[in-house]
This record gives C-alpha cells, structure tokens and sequence, in this order.
C-alpha cells in the first residue's frame, strides 16, 4: 500500500483549486446571456442553488463513511469498505428522491417559486429546468458515491479532473445554444447535465478497473444497514 501521500495532497489541492476557477469562469460566461430577462435568470440560479443543496443532502453521513471506509480500506477489508460506501449511497438516494418528487411539483406550480411568472414562455422554461434537474438528481448520488470510492484512496484527483474536463465541454458549449441573442437556456441546462452524467459514468467504470471494484456488489450493497447506521 502506498505510504506517502504527498504527491496525491498536491495533485488534490491542484485539482480543487482549478475547478474552483472553471465553476466561476462558467458563471461569468453563462449569466451575461440570460442576465436580460430576470426571471429566466431567477429560474436558473434557483436550479444552480438546488444542485448545491443536494451536496449536502446526506446530513453527514458522508464524511462519517469517509472515516469508516478509510479505516476499512486500510485494513484491506474491501468488502466492509463497499458496504459503507452502499449504506452512504443508500441514504443520499433516500434524500435525492424526495428532493426530485418536490422539483417535479415545483415544475408544474413554478409560481410557487417565482412570483409574478405568468408569461407561457417563461412558465414553460421554468417546468423544463425544474423537470430536468429532478431527473438528473442522480448524478449527485454517483458523484459522491465516486468521492467516497476515490477519497479514501486519497485519489479524488482523478475524479476532480474527470469534473473538470466536463466543466470546459459545458463552457465550451454555452455559444452554440444562443440562437440570435434568443439564448436556449433549457438547451444548455440539459446538455449540462447529460454531460455530467456521461463524465460520471466514466468515473464509475475507470474506477471498477483500476480498483478491481464489482459493480455489481456495489449495487447490492446501497441499501440500509442497522449495524453500519449505530457505527
């Protein structure tokens, strides 16, 4: 097993520090073509604010499974390793469904969120935005799924990087959805996320091969856990 992990904190911290700048370099191409219509924008900083809550949607039970895992994979018990990982899925999943239910009635009842929202067209990009964030939560349960898998690793560099590359496609897409100064928001929201699915499916599987992980007890194991949950 490796001993030092000197070179993997600088590639971490390396990895971190450029997705920070790619997230605000996306920001500030992004929000100039949508800035315009306030509510299109309102609509789309909501969507951008509950990705960010869904980080956090495990109450802490990620960063309790990174110490458990970690503990796990150090001692070469891979399969309590997989089972904390599955329990930790388990309960993001069980958070990231009831989330999902509550965006789609939001998307059929946008006026609950913006007020004054009336015109069809802004109603309409509403829904769509709603609705594809709903059905792309999933993403969130992979992504830290894969943090979990490559953290205590003390890897997540490489999915950091997988991210990253992801972000530069979704900057480098952001001029082929403005149609005439009309900008296809919707368009762009579900590129975003259809090209984060693809990089995080990737992550699962370069993980499967580098770390011998079956995938299959994998899924086996996200399910809840009375033993793990008192651990």
């Amino acid at each position: 097993m490796q001993k030092s992990f000197t070179k993997n904190y600088i590639k971490i911290y390396s990895a971190q520090f450029s997705a920070v700048v790619i997230n605000v370099l996306s920001l500030v191409i992004v929000i100039p073509y949508i800035s315009d219509n306030s509510k299109i924008y309102g609509i789309y900083s909501l969507c951008v604010s509950f990705t960010i809550f869904l980080s956090y949607a495990d109450l802490g039970f990620l960063n309790a499974g990174y110490k458990y895992a970690s503990e796990y994979y150090a001692k070469n018990n891979r399969k309590k390793e997989i089972e904390i990982t599955g329990f930790v899925s388990f309960i993001l999943t069980a958070f990231v469904l009831i989330f999902s239910i509550l965006l789609i009635l939001l998307a059929y009842h946008p006026y609950w969120l913006i007020k004054n929202i009336s015109n069809e067209n802004d109603t309409r990009i509403a829904k769509n935005l709603l609705l594809i964030l709903a059905f792309s939560s999933p993403n969130m349960i992979l992504q830290r799924m894969m943090q979990l898998i490559y953290g205590v690793r003390v890897q997540d560099y490489i999915l950091q990087t997988i991210l990253i590359i992801v972000s530069i496609f979704k900057i480098s897409s952001v001029y082929f959805f403005d149609n005439n100064g009309d900008y296809n928001i919707t368009g762009y929201f579900l590129f975003c996320q259809l090209i984060t699915a693809a990089g995080l499916i990737f992550a699962v599987f370069y993980a499967r091969k580098k770390y011998s992980i079956s995938l299959k007890m994998l899924a086996i194991n996200i399910r809840f856990s009375k033993e793990i949950f008192n651990l």
